[in-house]
């Protein structure tokens, strides 16, 4: 038997790190909400931004398309021995 745990690839600590899922499809939705919320964040940042082009927040900007493109919660599969 398996069971999935969500990982935040930036905070190790974080309360998503302690969660655990009986099913894996629950888990993949939950890293979908979770991925959107964070591009959502991320998005509304930039939106800010002056100067992303040649300005000032180049390195900001560049930082955000990474974190965007990078997944930062993946689902770890953990075995549990059931055979009792």
């Amino acid at each position: 038997m398996e069971i999935y745990q969500i990982v935040d690839t930036e905070d190790s600590e974080s309360y998503h790190s302690i969660e655990l899922y009986k099913h894996k499809r629950r888990a993949e939705r939950k890293v979908g909400l979770l991925m959107l919320a964070h591009v959502q964040q991320v998005m509304k940042t930039v939106s800010k931004m002056t100067g992303t082009v040649r300005g000032a927040n180049v390195g900001k900007f560049d930082n955000a398309v990474k974190s965007v493109a990078t997944p930062r919660f993946t689902i770890k599969a953990i075995k549990i021995n059931s055979d009792w």
